[in-house]
């Protein structure tokens, strides 16, 4: 069970990437096992997200 919260609000990235959640923004990458994660809020401009699984 996921215990993470991501709120995505600023210009970034996101993609799904060997079972993780990869944003990548001009801070640099974060990834993120996608059975950590609990829910994601994203609000904001410019955020992309990806739906293909690499």
């Amino acid at each position: 069970m996921g215990f993470r919260t991501l709120d995505i609000s600023s210009e970034c990235d996101i993609h799904i990437k060997n079972g993780q959640l990869e944003i990548t923004s001009e801070d640099g990458t974060a990834l993120i096992p996608i059975e950590d994660i609990n829910q994601i809020w994203v609000h904001g401009a410019n955020i992309r997200l990806s739906t293909m699984v690499e």
